[in-house]
């Protein structure tokens, strides 16, 4: 249970300030329409970044054990582009 409610905690304190940096000129409140499209903003950032570190980790290992330097070099200016 520890783990799972630091996983919890890790993403509301993540919301708290994305929220925060995004909207700070605007008062977002708690169930309005601000509110949830910004977690819906959040929830797509969050799975776009898990799944190019899933695509990420085996190209990697591919460019260094084929020895393609300029695929490993093109892979991480995209990943970190992106």
């Amino acid at each position: 249970m520890k783990f799972y409610d630091n996983i919890l905690s890790f993403f509301a304190r993540s919301e708290h300030s994305f929220l925060k940096r995004n909207f700070k000129d605007q008062d977002v409140e708690p169930y309005s329409l601000l509110y949830y499209r910004s977690r819906i903003l959040l929830s797509f950032l969050i799975v776009s970044l898990l799944t190019e570190l899933l695509a990420y980790i085996p190209a990697v290992y591919l460019a260094v054990t084929q020895k393609l330097w300029i695929l490993l070099i093109i892979d991480t200016a995209a990943g970190v582009w992106h």
